[in-house]
Parts: structure tokens; sequence; C-alpha cells
């Protein structure tokens, strides 16, 4: 199972877990990047999870401006 965590396991954070691909004898790029996915959140006192369909592609786009907002980030500010 493969999965990424945005926060701190220990602490608030949002999870999400890659079940299996909705599809799997599909191999075009509409129906071949479904995948199935349990999202669970945890914030202060409240947790929750769900089952989702999410797309492989969104994923790794959500990835790549999480990298470039890393990125802002890590300068610093000049005077």
């Amino acid at each position: 199972m493969t999965e990424f965590i945005l926060g701190s396991s220990a602490g608030d954070h949002l999870k999400v877990e890659v079940v299996q691909r909705q599809h799997p004898s599909e191999t075009d790029y509409w129906d071949g990047n479904w995948i199935r996915a349990v999202v669970s959140v945890s914030a202060g006192p409240w947790r929750g999870s769900y089952e989702a369909s999410l797309r492989a592609d969104e994923i790794a786009e959500f990835r790549n401006q999480l990298q470039t907002l890393s990125s802002y980030i890590s300068q610093e500010a000049a005077t």
C-alpha cells in the first residue's frame, strides 16, 4: 500500500492511503488513472476517514505544487 501524510503522523495530519486502481484492466489515460484510496484526517480531538476515488495524475500535480511551495518557504527574504 502506498501512502502520503501532510502534517505530523503523531499530531494533526491528512493521510491518503492508495488501496488499488479503480479500473485495473484499463490502460488508457482517462480510466486507467483512477485509484481507490482511504483518506484520513486527524485534527485536535477530531478523527475521521472515508473511501475516495482519486486521479493519480492529480495527486502527482499536487505533489509538484507542494514541491514548488516548499522551495519558496525555504528561501530567505531579501532586504
